[in-house]
């Protein structure tokens, strides 16, 4: 069960845990997913954050299309 607490989360979803995105997933989902919400681990626990931010200083595919 996950519980949402203004973007920190209760709970796993599985006995196994999270598993943070990998670089090329975190790429591709701030590439064309910018704006979805992503649940990753933190010192604190895990933390609901924007795909956006999953690497704040990647390349940006979309400013690029101009």
């Amino acid at each position: 069960m996950i519980r949402h607490h203004g973007g920190r989360y209760d709970g796993c979803l599985s006995k196994r845990g999270f598993k943070n995105p990998c670089g090329r997933d975190g790429q591709i989902l701030a590439d064309y997913y910018p704006r979805i919400r992503v649940v990753v681990m933190s010192p604190a626990g895990p933390v609901s954050i924007l795909a956006g931010e999953l690497l704040p200083l990647a390349y940006d595919y979309n400013s690029e299309q101009h």
